[in-house]
């Protein structure tokens, strides 16, 4: 792949991680009730009808102390501590389809810890700030981030992992595997992965993104910018730059 040919590649990709962050990067509900656009509106968490809902995705639009902790269970159930507990004016919440959305009112402060319970998350999305922290994610998972948001998952354990950064964002994974690994990043995002066994993994850096994981199988990167990378592990890496950025393979006794 030519380089510029790369550089549109990645542009593409991280407006994908925009659109799926939210419309033009971003998402909020109407507070005031007004508009056509139903999609727009969201409710109360004491307005939400839970009742009988498939939901496997999550969308977040929250402020910097936002914490969303999501749990597996039977059903879906959602509870909120914090600043907005007794104040339902600053978080709305939708379900549309299969994806909750949960989105803080512009320009409302504070901060609140969301507790959800669901039978499985295939998708995490974060437009602007905020926390969401999950104990694991579905054989096929999607994380994107279009600002400074953070993910924080505990262990994977299935096939393929998409994640795409627009921003200063970070994910963190503890620990598991996953066959194969997508991690597109356009600014100064981090990946820090260096328990996750990864088979395969195809990673695009433009800006001054870091990752790390580990694998012995191969490895392919293209950084356009000052992005480090670091696999540990006896993977077979590849790597094409068109900057300063570095890719190292090193062994798995110096992951510390």
């Amino acid at each position: 792949m030519r380089f510029d040919t790369f550089i549109r590649a990645l542009g593409e990709a991280l407006v994908t991680a925009a659109n799926e962050a939210g419309r033009d990067g971003r998402f909020a509900f109407r507070f005031d009730g007004n508009g056509n656009d139903e999609s727009a509106h969201g409710v109360p968490l004491g307005e939400l009808d839970l009742e009988g809902q498939d939901v496997d995705a999550l969308k977040l639009a929250g402020s910097r102390s936002d914490h969303v902790h999501v749990t597996t269970g039977d059903r879906l159930a959602i509870r909120v501590e914090g600043d907005d507990d007794d104040d339902d004016t600053a978080l709305r919440f939708r379900i549309d389809g299969n994806c909750l959305k949960i989105a803080r009112r512009s320009g409302m402060g504070g901060g609140s810890r969301i507790d959800v319970t669901l039978p499985g998350l295939r998708r995490i999305a974060i437009s602007g700030g905020g926390t969401v922290e999950a104990e694991t994610l579905a054989s096929e998972a999607s994380i994107a981030i279009g600002g400074s948001g953070r993910v924080s998952v505990a262990k994977l354990a299935g096939h393929s992992l998409s994640a795409k950064i627009g921003g200063a964002g970070d994910i963190a994974i503890g620990g598991g595997s996953v066959d194969e690994l997508s991690l597109a990043i356009g600014g100064s995002g981090t990946l820090d992965a260096v328990a996750l066994d990864v088979g395969k993994a195809e990673i695009r850096i433009g800006g001054s993104g870091k990752a790390q994981f580990a694998s012995d199988g191969e490895v392919t990167a293209r950084i356009g910018g000052s992005g480090d990378i670091v696999v540990h592990g006896a993977a077979r890496c590849s790597l094409k730059a068109g900057g300063s950025g570095r890719l190292r393979c090193v062994p798995r006794e110096r992951a510390a």
